[in-house]
């Protein structure tokens, strides 16, 4: 009997990761900056940063951008392109990230529910249009919410993703930026460069990561 349920808990642990990966579910160990382990909780930083973002400018509550995100189908970077074309359509993000599952890309998923892309900008045709297509929409995206929000301005961002910043490091990248006044891509460099961890830089700049939706809307708040 003893050795069944040995068997049956080693298997349940081999298991854990395994539906954490499938199910996307953001299990996250650290969630608090520990000086003597200072990258631990970076993963949850970037993460928090992001859905946060998302939560805030399309106003829609954390968790369920962190459920959405659950779904095998629902990546950061379909979310984000879902609820951009959601608020210059009529579907909502969920038709349009149903769309997006049925279909092969976004152009076919856009084309199946006869939304025009032209006033969308050339750049979001040339995203739409690329090779890698759901990373070039998000951070076209991206981009576009951090400078319509007055976050960042077109220059610091393309300074940022010149380096290889990608949607998550922006983002907590240009929440220091803004907190500190330094520029964003120094965090960035600092980090890439083993300077100084994600965590790090939130604790010196004081900036609480565990309450990220309220760090982002104080800083939107001050830009309008």
């Amino acid at each position: 009997m003893l050795k069944k349920w040995h068997l049956i808990l080693c298997v349940a642990i081999l298991l854990v990761p395994t539906l954490c990966w499938s199910m996307a579910c953001h299990c996250y160990s650290n969630k608090n900056y520990d000086p003597e382990h200072p990258t631990s909780a970076d993963a949850y930083f970037l993460a928090t940063a992001q859905n946060s973002l998302v939560a805030n400018v399309y106003n829609v509550a954390k968790k369920k951008v962190v459920l959405a995100k659950q779904k095998a189908s629902t990546t950061s970077e379909r979310l984000w392109v879902a609820h951009w074309i959601s608020e210059r359509s009529k579907f909502t993000p969920g038709d349009l990230l149903k769309s997006r599952y049925r279909n092969d890309s976004w152009l076919e998923a856009l084309n199946s529910l006869q939304i025009d892309t032209q006033d969308f900008g050339g750049e979001f045709a040339k995203a739409l249009n690329s090779l890698d297509v759901d990373n070039n929409l998000s951070r076209f995206v991206v981009d576009d919410v951090l400078i319509h929000n007055k976050l960042a301005t077109a220059k610091q961002l393309q300074k940022l993703r010149h380096l290889g910043a990608n949607d998550s490091e922006t983002i907590l990248s240009t929440l220091l930026a803004l907190k500190t006044k330094y520029p964003a891509n120094e965090f960035y460099n600092s980090v890439k460069r083993g300077g100084a961890s994600w965590g790090q830089h939130l604790h010196t700049a004081q900036i609480d990561g565990t309450q990220m939706v309220e760090e982002i809307k104080g800083v939107l708040d001050q830009q309008t």
